[in-house]
């Protein structure tokens, strides 16, 4: 029996909570750090030239608008690809063909990276908020838990 209150002191449990809150904010800070060097990386860009849209139905309620287009990469090669407008699903067809009415009123650019030759492209260069605040969250909870920790072990040794 006191083997058990000991493992599960107050101290031993937030040094659980403390190397948890760490590898969690690691683990998050890796996803955010991911995408930003892909958005960073995406820093060339040059006009796309949208041939074809059209809806892909995921399932009976969420669909997608997607796009095949041309571009240009340093003025040169001309290349094809396809992009998918996976932040933005609508619930019904009749909704994604209206806003593929407003879009293609739009000039697009097309952000590319790596060779020239076979570039990896994408019409949209979205900044990954939702990771950064994620990471920005997860490192407010380990910072918590340390100080928690250090209170209590000041606590303890008075």
């Amino acid at each position: 029996m006191i083997a058990i209150k000991e493992k599960f002191s107050p101290k031993y449990l937030l040094s659980i909570l403390v190397m948890g809150s760490l590898l969690t904010f690691l683990w998050i800070l890796s996803d955010f750090t991911v995408k930003y060097f892909v958005y960073v990386k995406q820093s060339n860009y040059s006009i796309a030239q949208v041939f074809e849209w059209g809806v892909i139905e995921m399932d009976e309620d969420n669909f997608l608008v997607c796009a095949d287009f041309r571009f240009h990469t340093d003025g040169t090669e001309e290349h094809v690809s396809q992009h998918i407008f996976e932040k933005k699903p609508f619930a019904t067809m009749d909704l994604a063909e209206k806003a593929i009415e407003a879009m293609k009123a739009q000039e697009w650019k097309c952000y590319w990276f790596g060779n020239t030759k076979a570039p990896t492209a994408s019409i949209e260069r979205i900044f990954p908020l939702k990771s950064f605040c994620y990471s920005i969250v997860a490192l407010g909870i380990f910072i918590y838990f340390t100080l928690l920790k250090r209170k209590l072990y000041l606590l303890q040794r008075d």
